[in-house]
């Protein structure tokens, strides 16, 4: 995701792993303040990219709990977006991606 991580708009994870440590991830956690993740879903969705919502719904909900107390888990459950990443997509998969999020958030705005 070395396309991506000049992007303003873009808040990319950071992961510190011990030396020797080989990840590997199956989604890629992105967060896009200011978009509307649902529309972002559903644009790479018509593009043939399947993403994820990074929480379908935020644990204090489902516990009744008052929402003013987790402010910033319902910030982020609004923000991110998991895009797919797995071992077996090539350079190409990946461009295409990177290239059907920016055209999307461009569009969408």
């Amino acid at each position: 995701m070395e396309l991506l991580k000049d992007r303003k708009d873009i808040v990319l994870p950071y992961y510190n792993y011990e030396e020797g440590t080989i990840p590997a991830f199956y989604r890629f956690i992105t967060k896009l303040p200011g978009y509307n993740i649902n529309r972002v879903i559903e644009a790479m969705k018509n593009r043939g990219i399947i993403c994820g919502r990074g929480v379908l719904q935020p644990l204090h909900r489902l516990l009744r709990l008052n929402y003013i107390n987790y402010l910033n888990s319902e910030r982020l459950s609004k923000e991110v977006i998991l895009l797919p990443l797995y071992p077996s997509l090539d350079i190409g998969e990946v461009d295409y991606l990177v290239e059907c999020l920016l055209e999307t958030l461009e569009r969408i705005g």
